[in-house]
């Protein structure tokens, strides 16, 4: 086969070629080379002494400093070692456990129970729980809770989004880079060891000149012993303050930028010999800088002795780093995704209240399944801009007030403070009421009495995504009437325009409980107009062609679609719309039935409920009076004509006394 011929030759040739280039890899014929003018003596290790207290008390009663000198010395290096033994003790009982106890999500359980979900701590702009506004830091600043939040921003900084770029990463390196420094203080302890125990040994040490340096030749036997004690606790401390500052590294904090200042914390705290070297006096400075470095033992030098310690303290801080992993860094992982279970888990959008039983009764904190940009803005940020920078206002032309700057804010004149509290308290009832009250009427429209709330209209996201327009242009209510079936705010605005004080005219959504003031149905207008209507009810097809029974069975369908959200199962009706439409006055009989054979309760649409808990819809009388009761087929009742417009049915259903 020439193929598999050519293949074999190739291989061969690689083979061949991979030998050649070891060959010259390892032969003495490199790159590098030791002359003969350099020998393996030149690199033998020398050992500087270290401008450091623990170098410097090796000298403390030599000759060549005063007495005053050698006990300053030796009060510096009990400063030292008092300063290492408290930072150890403190390290020990305070900061070797995690905060993330299992106590700590006991209480972040709690917090969340009594005041995360709390219908006292629901915002009714944002339409969310306290929760929800803790757990989303990228959208809301939490206006109270601040320690939970806290905690939170730090376990997700701690966690973040890429596994190999996060906190449990940045513990890891400074591990790593705390066993380094501990290493380097023990190499020097080991270096220093290694070179004293290779001087002479001779009753008193011995310092010569040579030059204007200074050269140790011998050392005490009394000395040695000393240094020895001075190693010990050196090293020991060293070994003491590298698990302790693990514990510290992995324990203490998961925030992100504490994690960086504990570990350079921890290198201040090993170098604090180093500090304390700075107090010494001139002498001890002016001979630790003479002396001149002290040779290592000759063997170190040599090939056959390789100096294996890089690779031992390599193995050890690796090892080390790896038992902290396991053995305390996954645990604070571990805790971590806990304590944020513990806040942020299952469902957050709802609030609940208690009865004096303690019952629980619970809501969705948007029931209306508002979008975020609806919600983001009524039109309130551009009105607390304005008042806290008032030379934002606009001066408008077109006015009661021309020539005037003209706020979105309303302010008050006579007890300002009571009523901005009391306005936030009051319901969709009080605050159409109220509306009212500001322009002195009790069932008119307001954008040209109040000019302030035709520039809100403008403002709000009710508007603006209704006309789908980044300016809505509203000036009068003429301008609204779209919007009446669908905002509260529009009922409020212009009750008149919205059909609140006509028996059928405007939206099924018109009684007080969905923004038309209560005193439009107690009218003279009102009455007037319903005692005008005759007791005559419309067959389902030709009630189906009048526009607000389409327009009452679209909002129908829709208030049952909201209701129903979490219960499909329970709906009365699949198309709701044209149930609505094909019964006719046939809906007051199918809507009661079905709610009492699903719900066991009794309902009435014909005064406007149509469901226990429901806020009433606009009452069927004055469409359906037969069927409601207000009339016979034949003819009018005996009711009088004040008595049949108190129970809501049309003027033409009462005798003519």
């Amino acid at each position: 086969d020439i193929t598999g011929m050519t293949h074999m030759s190739s291989l061969q040739s690689l083979v061949t070629r991979l030998a050649s280039w070891s060959k010259a890899f390892t032969s003495s014929d490199r790159d590098v080379v030791l002359g003969d003018c350099f020998s393996n003596q030149e690199l033998a290790q020398e050992f500087k002494l270290h401008k450091s207290v623990w170098d410097a008390a090796i000298f403390i009663g030599c000759p060549q400093l005063t007495a005053i000198d050698s006990v300053f010395l030796a009060f510096c290096l009990c400063m030292n070692v008092v300063v290492l033994v408290t930072f150890l003790g403190i390290t020990f009982y305070v900061f070797t456990s995690s905060r993330l106890t299992p106590e700590l999500e006991s209480r972040l359980e709690d917090w969340r129970i009594n005041f995360g979900h709390s219908v006292k701590y629901y915002d009714q702009i944002t339409l969310t729980s306290l929760t929800q506004r803790v757990c989303a830091l990228d959208k809301f600043e939490p206006e109270m809770s601040s320690r939970v939040a806290l905690l939170l921003h730090d376990i997700r900084k701690f966690i973040g989004t890429n596994p190999f770029f996060n906190g449990p990463a940045l513990v890891r390196v400074a591990l790593l880079v705390w066993g380094l420094t501990v290493v380097s203080d023990l190499t020097q302890c080991w270096d220093l060891s290694r070179v004293l125990r290779a001087l002479p040994r001779k009753p008193e040490t011995r310092i010569c000149r040579d030059g204007p340096s200074l050269r140790l030749d011998a050392i005490g036997r009394g000395r040695a012993a000393w240094v020895a004690c001075i190693l010990l606790v050196r090293v020991s401390t060293s070994v003491f303050l590298w698990e302790l500052g693990n514990q510290f590294l992995c324990f203490h904090s998961i925030s992100t930028a504490e994690i960086l200042l504990n570990a350079v914390a921890l290198e201040i705290i090993l170098k604090i010999d180093e500090a304390m070297f700075a107090l010494c006096p001139w002498r001890v400075k002016a001979l630790i800088s003479k002396l001149e470095p002290l040779p290592a033992p000759s063997r170190f030098g040599r090939k056959r002795w390789p100096d294996h310690r890089p690779y031992i303290f390599a193995a050890v801080i690796i090892a080390t780093v790896a038992i902290a992993q396991f053995w305390a860094l996954q645990k604070v992982e571990d805790a971590v995704l806990r304590a944020n279970a513990t806040v942020c888990s299952g469902v957050q959008d709802f609030v609940y209240s208690t009865d004096v039983f303690h019952l629980v009764y619970t809501s969705n904190t948007n029931p209306s399944g508002f979008s975020e940009e609806k919600i983001s803005n009524y039109g309130h940020k551009q009105a607390i801009l304005e008042t806290i920078y008032p030379e934002t206002v606009p001066i408008m032309g077109s006015c009661e007030r021309c020539d005037e700057p003209l706020p979105m804010a309303i302010s008050f004149n006579v007890s300002p403070l009571e009523q901005v509290k009391k306005r936030s308290q009051w319901d969709v009832l009080a605050a159409s009421t109220g509306l009212q009250a500001l322009a002195g009427t009790e069932c008119d429209d307001l954008l040209l009495r109040i000019p302030e709330l035709a520039r809100f209209w403008n403002e709000s996201a009710d508007a603006l995504t209704f006309f789908g327009s980044t300016s809505a242009q509203i000036s009068t209510c003429a301008d609204v009437a779209p919007m009446c079936a669908y905002h509260d705010k529009a009922r409020a605005s212009c009750p008149e325009t919205c059909g609140c004080s006509t028996p059928l005219a405007g939206p099924l959504l018109s009684t007080p409980e969905y923004g038309c003031p209560t005193a439009c149905k107690m009218s003279d207008r009102y009455f007037n107009r319903l005692a005008a209507l005759p007791c005559a009810e419309l067959p389902p097809a030709e009630l189906a062609g009048n526009a607000f029974w389409r327009a009452w069975a679209q909002q129908f369908a829709d208030k049952v679609d909201a209701m129903f959200l979490n219960s499909p199962s329970k709906r009365p009706c699949i198309d709701c719309a044209e149930t609505f439409l094909t019964l006719g006055c046939g809906v007051v009989a199918f809507w009661s039935d079905a709610i009492s054979a699903s719900f066991s309760t009794s309902v009435d649409p014909c005064s406007g409920l149509f469901m226990e808990g429901w806020p009433r819809l606009r009452p069927l009388t004055t469409a359906c009076p037969i069927t409601c009761g207000c009339g016979a087929s034949d003819g009018p009742t005996s009711k009088t004509l004040s008595q049949s417009l108190e129970a809501g049915c049309p003027g033409g259903c009462a005798t003519a006394a």
